[in-house]
């Protein structure tokens, strides 16, 4: 049996990629409890795999599932 983890996702950053066809997408990367979410502005969301851990390998994720070339990323505290 599957425990349900109470409470709101952590928002850890934003990723900014460019698609084949020359346009730019921006995702939000959430985390709550174990699991990390890749949400599109787009309104579709993506579970990452378990052994994504590290922003390299969530960026790699994106890069895969969303068919995007990642050209940047903004953490919270670089925008102010």
């Amino acid at each position: 049996m599957q425990r349900k983890s109470k409470g709101k996702p952590t928002l850890l950053y934003f990723v900014e990629g460019k698609s084949a066809d020359g346009t730019v997408r921006r995702f939000s990367v959430y985390k709550k409890g174990t699991s990390i979410t890749v949400t599109s502005f787009g309104l579709s969301s993506y579970v990452c795999h378990p052994s994504a851990r590290t922003d390299t390998d969530i960026q790699r994720e994106i890069a895969l599932v969303f068919k995007v070339t990642v050209t940047g990323v903004k953490h919270l505290w670089e925008l102010n």
